[in-house]
């Protein structure tokens, strides 16, 4: 059953602070809807927009989310032209999320919300987008492994592209083309740990329009030798040597964070192109961090290898320094904001695709946050909820 309403346009606060309910609505309307038409009573997109709405005002669990929604039963079902004016619980809820919605579809479904995009697509290794996993541990029951989630995330602008959960027995290598099949992938860079640095995957992203940017460790054994060699020390000829001419350098300088000064310092180079097999190599690099504990003045050293499919005309040393550290952007921008503000790994959902479905509700409002500006996650949700209360005040009752 369909229920046809008329929305003035809608939007939550002004400039900046702008999210156009109508525009999502209109998203939402076309997601599938996998219930039986014969005695539907909420429709689907109704309910995904109160969802989306309860987490951007800081409500986590979907129990709470339907607690918020019944407390503002009238508002909301005259907010959005709901004629039942009723509201379903809690049981209904996850009910609904469990078996209503795919929640892959309802992500990629979502790039219509952010936009098109330009006209032009961008300038090559222009955009990074990092490719990584999740458990969610609150799924974790006895001998089961729990959900495991694999995201391509933008950490420049805080948007999920695609998110696919993984299959029983599955990985994340073999699930990551799924994530990244039909996406148009022109002036990316996909980044990734070295669990996908496949070769495949490879292939897959460059004739798909984009680049790879890698770390190398022992599961590709020769690759990482190969790297090795480049970035070992030359031994002096006699009467003076010469260091490569086709090694490329970057610094940070030292850094101070987490109570520790760090200095990174990344090397790359072009010259196993041509020479190595792994497909459509351009450059190779070695990342190097020098990190010195201000408590206990102990100082350590790591050493990183990678390689890419970017020329170093597109990306010179620094430039692959930008997208190494802009890579860990999808740790602290998306997964710990999952874990910490938004309580994820704590949530127990585990009927059908609810937790898949929460955590693309997770997703959707933290790309709305994450253009707040707001000092903090949690203050950017506060406000949201005073927007939010005030919008549904502004249009019910004036």
């Amino acid at each position: 059953m369909e229920y046809n309403t008329w929305l003035a346009p809608l939007q939550i606060g002004e400039e900046p602070l702008l999210i156009d309910l109508t525009r999502l609505i209109a998203c939402y309307r076309e997601v599938e809807d996998r219930r039986d038409a014969r005695g539907l009573r909420y429709p689907l997109w109704l309910l995904l927009t109160i969802a989306t709405l309860a987490k951007l005002a800081g409500i986590n669990e979907l129990h709470a989310v339907a607690e918020w929604a019944q407390h503002r039963t009238r508002e909301l079902c005259a907010l959005f032209s709901f004629w039942r004016f009723r509201l379903p619980v809690a049981t209904t809820w996850t009910r609904v999320f469990a078996r209503a919605v795919d929640g892959e579809a309802l992500q990629r479904k979502l790039k219509e919300v952010w936009g098109a995009g330009p006209d032009q697509p961008p300038a090559r290794g222009s955009l990074c987008v990092a490719l990584d996993g999740k458990k969610l541990r609150g799924t974790v029951r006895g001998t089961t492994g729990g959900k495991h989630l694999l995201a391509l995330y933008v950490p420049r602008t805080g948007v999920v592209l695609a998110q696919v959960e993984l299959a029983d027995q599955e990985n994340e290598i073999s699930a990551a083309p799924r994530v990244l099949l039909g996406l148009d992938l022109r002036g990316m860079v996909v980044t990734g740990d070295a669990l996908l640095a496949q070769r495949q995957l490879s292939v897959q992203i460059v004739e798909a329009g984009g680049d790879y940017l890698w770390n190398v460790k022992d599961n590709q054994p020769r690759l990482k030798e190969e790297i090795e060699a480049v970035f070992a020390p030359v031994p002096e000829a006699p009467g003076g040597g010469e260091p490569p001419a086709r090694i490329d350098r970057a610094s940070t300088g030292y850094e101070k964070g987490h109570g520790r000064l760090e200095k990174r310092t990344l090397w790359s180079s072009g010259i196993l192109q041509g020479y190595s097999d792994w497909p459509y190599l351009a450059q190779v690099f070695k990342l190097e961090t020098v990190s010195l504990d201000l408590a206990t003045r102990q100082e350590t050293c790591t050493i990183r290898y990678g390689v890419t499919s970017l020329p170093a005309e597109c990306a010179d040393a620094a430039r692959l320094l930008e997208l190494v550290r802009e890579h860990w952007g999808i740790e602290s921008g998306l997964h710990y904001c999952r874990d910490v503000d938004f309580a994820e790994d704590r949530c127990h959902t585990r009927m059908g695709h609810a937790a898949h479905l929460n955590a693309t509700l997770n997703n959707i409002a933290l790309a709305y946050l994450h253009r707040q500006k707001a000092p903090s996650l949690a203050a950017a949700r506060r406000l949201m909820g005073y927007l939010i209360e005030g919008l549904i005040a502004r249009m019910c009752f004036t």
